[in-house]
This record gives C-alpha cells, structure tokens and sequence, in this order.
C-alpha cells in the first residue's frame, strides 16, 4: 500500500504530472494515428522520466560522499559555519528570523560540536534578499542555545562560499585561528575546501552537516522527483568548473 500510493503521489506531483499528462497525449495521439505528435509526446515523456529519477545521480552523489568521512576525529581551532540563506519568516522562539533548512542543519551540527570540544565558532553569511544576514540569526540561536557570545564570531559580510572563506579567513588572521573545521553538507565539502584553501588556509578540517547518498537502492529512486538531487549535484560541479576556468 505504501508502495502504491508513493507511486500514485509521484506521477500527480511535478515533475511526474507533466510525465503523466505527455503519456496521456501521446496515447491520445496514437489513437488518433498521428505518429508525429505520438513520438514527440512520448520522447518529452521519456526524456522528462529519465532525467528526473535518482538513479543516475544517486550514484554519482554517492561517489562523491563516500569520500567524506563523518568518523573522523574532529581536528582544528576554530569552527566554520558556512551559510545556506534564511527567510523572512520570524521565529518566536529566538526573537528573529528564520534561517533556511540547509542553515539550520549546518547550525545545529556546528553547535554539536561546539558542546563537545568547546571551540570558538565563526557563523557567516551577509544580507542578500532579505532584512538580516544568517550570521546574525546564526548568532542569536547559538545564544538562545547557551553557547557564550565571546566564543561566537561574525562574519556578516559575504554573498557566497569564497567570499565566506575570504572573510574567514581575515577573522582567523585577527584570533590566531589556524585550521578550521567547515560545517556544510557532505556534497559541499570539496569545492568550499578547494574555495577555503585558495582564500589562504593550509590546512582545513571538515565535518558533514548532512548527506543526500541513499546508499541502499529502492523502488523511490526510480520514481520521479523535484530535480533536488540532480540540481545539487550539478551546482557543485559547476561551481568547481567556474572557479577554476577563473583560476581561482
């Protein structure tokens, strides 16, 4: 039954409805005995099917996690939390806005370890769409959390992953902070360890926030879904390509 109804909800949800809706007109078209429009109907149909099923990209993904260790000792001076944007959304648990799902986990594993190894943390990101930045928000629900303002440091100027290295790194500079510990999801960890030693770091330790490698194959990963998966994959990947045609 459970199997029945996730297959139901993925072809009358995008992007399996408009899998489902070219099906119909292609068949609509075959009876009608016009061939052309049947194999454009059924190619969209196909195209759409395949390119949005995680399948393919669970492997590539997985490849790639697989090579961040969450097991391994936590080694560094400072903790880095990369930032992942936030809403406008107030929480009136913390007095402030919210941040995004992303931030929260990366925050939340960051105060993890601040609570196990009591090391300084820098929270960052600066104001993009919205009235705050996320190193603000960050920094009020570490306080709500218990974690002392004077172990919290603000880098509240940035607008991407290099810019969040760049200004680290200037913080580190001014504390004597010499090897980092990132906080950002698994699939993330490689271009801002790349982004982190161009900014100036010799040596930068990591921990995942997350992971989105399903290492046990299922029927799900042959159903369509929203491209999240897909899109992560290739921003990181192009994110790689970009800094390095710019020579960064």
């Amino acid at each position: 039954m459970f199997e029945l109804k996730k297959i139901i909800s993925s072809f009358l949800t995008f992007p399996g409805l408009f899998i489902s809706l070219s099906i119909f007109l292609s068949v609509y078209y075959l009876i009608k005995k016009n061939k052309k429009n049947f194999k454009i109907f059924l190619m969209i149909a196909v195209i759409v099917y395949i390119t949005s099923i995680d399948f393919f990209f669970n492997y590539l993904i997985c490849r790639s996690e697989r090579k961040i260790n969450a097991t391994a000792k936590i080694d560094g001076d400072v903790i880095v939390v990369l930032s992942a944007g936030n809403t406008s959304l107030s929480d009136t648990l913390t007095g402030c806005e919210s941040l995004s799902e992303q931030s929260n986990s990366r925050l939340f594993k960051a105060y993890q370890i601040h609570r196990k190894t009591y090391l300084p943390l820098i929270v960052t990101g600066g104001i993009i769409d919205n009235y705050a930045s996320d190193a603000d928000i960050s920094k009020k629900i570490l306080i709500s959390l218990g974690v002392n303002a004077k172990d919290i440091f603000l880098e509240n100027k940035s607008m991407d992953t290099y810019q969040n290295a760049l200004y680290s790194k200037m913080i580190s500079d001014q504390n004597n902070f010499k090897k980092p510990i990132i906080i950002t999801e698994a699939i993330h960890i490689p271009r801002s360890i790349y982004l982190l030693k161009k900014a100036g770091f010799n040596d930068v330790s990591y921990y995942p926030s997350s992971y989105i490698c399903n290492g046990n194959m299922g029927f799900m990963d042959f159903l369509p879904n929203s491209y999240y998966n897909q899109n992560k994959y290739l921003h990181e990947l192009l994110g790689i390509i970009y800094y390095r045609i710019i020579n960064l």
